[in-house]
């Protein structure tokens, strides 16, 4: 059977790339002392930090020999000596598939990515939603601008007002349910500020 190399981007299998080398991931070793029993359960956990997958957990890799990494992974093609801990090759550390300084994962946890499917198809059922209200909103077009004509200021254009309202009302709408900022918030407010001001003036023209 052949062996696959397990770091992100890799391709490299022992079939294809017979001149590299493949190794598995070290074992604890616990017949040799405590001192041999912690250095080499700090260099699996070393390694797995390394390969940087979240499905690779102690538990998962434990006796799976199929989880290799190839020799490209190591600046002298191959691991380092297991005592010899200052040597960069007592892990892999050459083409890990991410920034090794800020180590960002590529593979996300199957929850996070079902979250992420939930919250787009949340979003385009939200919409569509939006789409029919305005539809409904287009068909009652006339009876709101009946409703919303003593908000607006005097004088304007009959056929313009209709229209301003209902493009109006459509984006506040689709703004409100896609919980995006809308700049027709401000146009209302001029409205209304003009409606205000209107008053005021005929008021004291009035007097």
């Amino acid at each position: 059977m052949p062996s696959y190399c397990c770091i992100i981007g890799c391709s490299n299998t022992s079939s294809k790339n017979k001149e590299i080398g493949f190794f598995g991931i070290p074992k604890v070793i616990t017949r040799q002392g405590s001192s041999c029993e912690e250095i080499t359960m700090k260099r699996r956990i070393a390694w797995l930090k390394a390969i940087n997958r979240i499905d690779f957990t102690l538990n998962f890799v434990k006796g799976k020999k199929w989880i290799k990494v190839c020799g490209n992974h190591f600046k002298k093609g191959k691991p380092a000596y297991v005592q010899n801990v200052n040597d960069p090759d007592w892990i892999p550390n050459l083409k890990l598939g991410y920034d090794p300084e800020h180590k960002s994962i590529r593979y996300e946890l199957p929850n996070q990515r079902k979250a992420k499917n939930a919250l787009r198809s949340s979003r385009q059922a939200q919409y569509s939603e939006g789409i029919i209200k305005v539809e409904r909103l287009e068909a009652d077009e006339p009876q709101l601008c009946e409703e919303l004509a003593p908000t607006l200021p005097l004088g304007d254009d009959r056929n313009f007002t209709q229209h301003l309202v209902t493009e109006i009302k459509r984006e506040v709408l689709l703004s409100s349910l896609l919980s995006e900022p809308s700049a027709t918030d401000i146009i209302f407010q001029n409205l209304n500020q003009e409606q205000f001001t209107l008053q005021h003036h005929t008021n004291d023209n009035e007097r």
